[in-house]
């Protein structure tokens, strides 16, 4: 793993902001939500997100680690990046071929890269997934938790993850754990 600036919360938001398609607005607000892999966006099931949901969504199979489960960190950005449409209307996701017969995950994860280039979105599609896990690291998740639902081992979680951590995040992290144990 190289070192890498992770992209504040705010420009996460604002990043969204810039996309002009709804349905590509979509894509991107279920990798910052539920930090998903390029091509998982495509290849999850997202009924959990209608109306009396529990929003767990589950990653299928046939993706590159297998079927897993993913809960929203945030749990607000549900609303605010307008996910609960996709438990309405799973087909609002971007029209693109996902037929593994006729093309391959790497090219599905591909069509988003492009996208994110297209709109000028000043972020990777991956930095989404790694602020996710830098996200759950920050809320006190158990990093064997953490690791099952981006769907690795909790060696590459460790090893990947935890060396992002910059001195912003160690910040966060130190002031809510004293603000939760407040000595007086």
């Amino acid at each position: 793993a190289h070192f890498r600036h992770l992209p504040s919360e705010e420009i996460i938001l604002k990043s969204w902001e810039l996309i002009p398609n709804e349905s590509w607005k979509l894509a991107y607000g279920l990798m910052a939500t539920y930090g998903l892999r390029n091509h998982e966006v495509f290849f999850s099931d997202v009924s959990a997100l209608s109306k009396g949901g529990d929003k767990v969504i589950r990653v299928l199979p046939n993706t590159k680690t297998g079927e897993h489960q993913v809960w929203p960190f945030h749990p607000d950005w549900v609303d605010k990046f307008e996910l609960k449409r996709l438990g309405e209307d799973p087909n609002a996701l971007p029209k693109i071929n996902t037929d593994l017969r006729k093309t391959t995950l790497q090219n599905v994860g591909r069509r988003v890269s492009e996208q994110f280039r297209r709109y000028n979105i000043p972020l990777t599609p991956y930095d989404l997934r790694h602020c996710w896990a830098v996200r759950t690291i920050h809320k006190g998740l158990p990093d064997t938790v953490a690791a099952r639902m981006m769907g690795h081992s909790v060696l590459i979680h460790t090893k990947t993850y935890h060396h992002w951590i910059t001195r912003r995040d160690q910040q966060q992290a130190v002031d809510t754990a004293l603000a939760k144990n407040v000595i007086n």
